[in-house]
């Protein structure tokens, strides 16, 4: 069963996780990018549970493929919440330092992304991982962005049929 966004639970301080983000860990992404963003959302944390209110907090998990004798599957690989069973609320895609067109396909991540959507879970990309969400067909009649050095670079569109891909302005 895929993790999903049922709402807020308790952490064993009493602290309630208002949402868990899990960050995509694939192959050719950025993994600095992961490391930053569990930074900043620990960081995000420990205001959290400084500010009025019952404390709150942030969990983070990244996830990733592992081979099985069955085939791929999507494994936790790291969790701010170990004892907590998964709620994803929100999963990003981080950027990729390859080149959109010598980016490697993660097919074997399409379904779990569109399951965990079709669940309530809230799917962002970062720059070159908008080519990854793209393999899912969620941005087919949808705009997408992505860093504006990738314009012309010969790769796939992300958009799909119906869709536009834009480029932010350097």
């Amino acid at each position: 069963m895929s993790p999903s966004a049922t709402g807020p639970h308790v952490d064993e301080t009493g602290a309630r996780v208002v949402g868990e983000v899990g960050l995509l860990e694939y192959d050719d992404c950025q993994v600095s990018a992961i490391h930053g963003l569990r930074d900043i959302f620990r960081v995000a944390s420990e205001y959290a549970v400084e500010s009025a209110g019952p404390p709150s907090v942030i969990r983070v998990s990244t996830w990733a493929v592992s081979a099985t004798d069955d085939g791929p599957v999507m494994v936790c690989t790291s969790d701010t919440h170990p004892e907590l069973a998964h709620r994803l609320s929100h999963v990003i895609i981080p950027p990729s330092l390859v080149v959109p067109e010598l980016m490697t396909s993660v097919g074997e991540l399409t379904d779990w992304l569109v399951g965990l959507r079709s669940e309530g879970t809230t799917l962002c990309a970062v720059c070159a991982g908008v080519f990854v969400l793209a393999e899912t067909h969620l941005l087919d009649f949808r705009d997408a962005t992505t860093h504006w050095a990738r314009r012309g670079t010969g790769a796939p569109t992300p958009e799909g049929p119906g869709g536009r891909l834009t480029h932010g302005d350097r």
